[in-house]
């Protein structure tokens, strides 16, 4: 479908999914007019019974409408993708969108298919860079300062953006527990990886990782680099409660 193609097709959807909520609404009120004995559709009594029954219409049909949202979308990533081709400049921008606005980069199916009327970001990210994403939290109740919790965020987001550039890897684990007074930021790979001894020595920073470590210095987090040249990374980042 053409990008000129949605105006009509989503005046039609939007006009179609309008009047039939309108006939359902009609039929039921006039089902609970005989039930509760209203003296007619126009009771001001009934009027409750029919924000209840368009209420629950909404709840059923949202999934729908937000499907269509998110197929449009998609459509639109693959229309902007074709004519500028910055596939980088694509994912770098949806992990930084990400990180600003502290969005769930991989939150459940149920969640997405439910409430979602935008595709989650992982998965924008994933589809232009082939990269998957998988976000485990071990501990909901992690209670960070905020300056620490921000700076965790975007340590993410230079993480993930090096690992898009540079790390060739097809996915990413992205765990956040705690333990002993301590919470630890967990970042693996599965990338080409790369000798931990030439990032220590002085000279060219590699990948953006001295950045990622004076910004945790900044909130007296300690960094600790595992990795092997063809067996990936795993980055962690510590920090206190």
């Amino acid at each position: 479908m053409k990008v000129a193609d949605f105006i009509p097709f989503l005046i039609a959807f939007g006009t179609l999914s309008t009047a039939l909520s309108l006939f359902i609404a009609s039929l039921a009120l006039g089902s609970a007019v005989i039930f509760f004995s209203f003296t007619s559709t126009a009771d001001i009594a009934a009027f409750p019974a029919l924000m209840l029954i368009l209420g629950a219409y909404g709840l059923l049909t949202s999934p729908i409408d937000n499907a269509v949202s998110r197929w449009r979308e998609n459509m639109a990533d693959d229309y902007a993708l074709q004519s500028t081709g910055k596939h980088e400049a694509f994912a770098s921008a949806f992990t930084r969108l990400a990180n600003q606005n502290l969005g769930e980069i991989d939150p459940e199916a149920w969640v997405v298919f439910m409430f979602y009327s935008h595709p989650p970001l992982g998965e924008r990210i994933a589809k232009r860079t082939g990269l998957i994403i998988h976000v485990e939290d071990e501990d909901s109740k992690v209670d960070l300062p905020p300056e620490t919790e921000s700076t965790l965020f975007r340590i993410a987001q230079e993480l993930l953006t090096n690992i898009t550039k540079h790390a060739k890897a097809t996915e990413v684990s992205i765990r956040l527990y705690s333990m002993d007074g301590k919470v630890q930021f967990v970042i693996t790979d599965n990338g080409v990886g790369f000798d931990p001894a030439a990032f220590n020595q002085t000279g060219e920073p590699r990948w953006g990782l001295l950045n990622v470590r004076e910004r945790a210095e900044a909130v007296d987090g300690i960094l600790t680099i595992a990795s092997r040249p063809g067996e990936g990374t795993r980055i962690v980042i510590e920090v206190k409660k």
